[in-house]
């Protein structure tokens, strides 16, 4: 079974905020390693069973799936900035580059517009390299309460 706390193992966060033209910018940068048993776990869930993602191929030749890539970024959304009961309404990304396993990654989160469509841009870096960017809309659950937010 798939869990999700064994994916959030060794991930250090730096919240911070930098200042650009007036305008507090909440951002965040979690680093974490995703490992073949990663890769396994995510293979089962969402049944990817494509051969870059398996042990049947060396490991220098292993792919990290872009779907898991987008999950790990949209848990950093959900749950860190813009935070809860905050949902995605558009997304627009692209790989420019592959992601390897058991090497580490730094996901970076920038919340740029803090509107009623709430907008961030965010990318993810192997080796000083971006291997996923994107940007998203997202709106906040009118329904929730303060003190869940």
């Amino acid at each position: 079974m798939f869990k999700v706390n064994k994916l959030l193992n060794n991930v250090k966060y730096d919240l911070r905020k930098l200042s650009t033209q007036n305008l507090s910018v909440p951002e965040i940068t979690v680093t974490r390693r995703i490992t073949q048993e990663d890769l396994n776990s995510f293979s089962s869930l969402c049944g990817d069973s494509n051969i870059i993602h398996s042990e049947d191929i060396p490991e220098e030749e292993r792919y990290v799936h872009g779907a898991f890539l987008n999950s790990l970024i949209s848990g950093i959304m959900g749950s860190k900035i813009p935070g809860p009961g905050s949902i995605v309404v558009s997304q627009k990304f692209k790989f420019p580059r592959k992601c390897r396993i058991n090497q580490d990654i730094e996901l970076n989160v920038k919340l740029i517009d803090n509107r009623k469509i709430m907008k961030t841009v965010y990318h993810i870096k192997q080796a000083n390299n971006i291997v996923f960017q994107g940007e998203a809309s997202l709106i906040r659950l009118s329904s929730l309460s303060k003190n869940q937010q």
